[in-house]
């Protein structure tokens, strides 16, 4: 997600230029082949590069507070009335699992910066957070060419698969320890957390509205 971002965003520099965050919404669903075991699928969002889309606290704020009332009220499917485009694996029976959010504003700089001294998308670092139905966050920096391909991997619960067995090597930590100040209103984990809140209840409803309708069965938390 972060690479594709950066491409996107490194090709559409001068046309059509998009947004320095984007945002996906994960959903697992029963994997056909395998007995109890799930699939992560994504749809996603990007926007043009604009004020509304430039501040990332801003733009989570934001999609909170005109979500949340809809939410609680009828729910709705976050596929159809935000994203722009989904995996095509994607089933009828997938259910919201969690959110994530795409930055190309790093400690390194912000994107503005980058671009001015990238000579490739490969020059442009990444930072990814992720929000789980489970309680998980994760915080993701993906560096630049110059550092090598590092993939840095911060998570507040177990990634994984089995004991001792990971698809990548990652860092236990706390919450706190993911932002430099967790009661700042401007830790963007903070409003990503609360619209993740908002997507699962919209979810929630949208399942529960399906399955009165003699549909597919009730949600599965992640």
């Amino acid at each position: 997600m972060s690479a594709l971002h950066a491409r996107h965003a490194w090709d559409q520099r001068y046309r059509d230029p998009i947004a320095p965050h984007s945002l996906a919404v994960l959903y697992v669903q029963p994997d056909s082949e395998r007995e109890q075991r799930y699939l992560l699928s994504a749809a996603w969002r990007l926007w043009l590069e604009g004020p509304e889309a430039t501040d990332l606290p801003r733009l989570l704020f934001d999609l909170h507070h005109q979500l949340a009332p809809r939410a609680v009220l009828d729910g709705f499917d976050i596929r159809d009335e935000l994203m722009t485009g989904r995996d095509k694996t994607m089933s009828a029976k997938a259910v919201y699992a969690g959110v994530a959010v795409s930055s190309l504003d790093t400690e390194k700089g912000t994107w503005v910066q980058a671009r001015r001294a990238a000579a490739s998308e490969g020059d442009i670092p990444g930072r990814v957070f992720v929000v789980l139905t489970d309680g998980t966050v994760v915080l993701c920096d993906r560096g630049a060419s110059t550092e090598l391909g590092m993939f840095k991997v911060r998570s507040t619960h177990d990634l994984d698969y089995a004991p001792g067995h990971s698809p990548y090597s990652w860092t236990a930590v706390t919450r706190a320890a993911l932002s430099k100040d967790p009661d700042d209103p401007r830790d963007p984990l903070r409003w990503l957390a609360a619209l993740s809140d908002t997507f699962e209840q919209a979810d929630n409803r949208r399942v529960l509205s399906t399955r009165a309708a003699g549909g597919q069965p009730g949600r599965r938390r992640a």
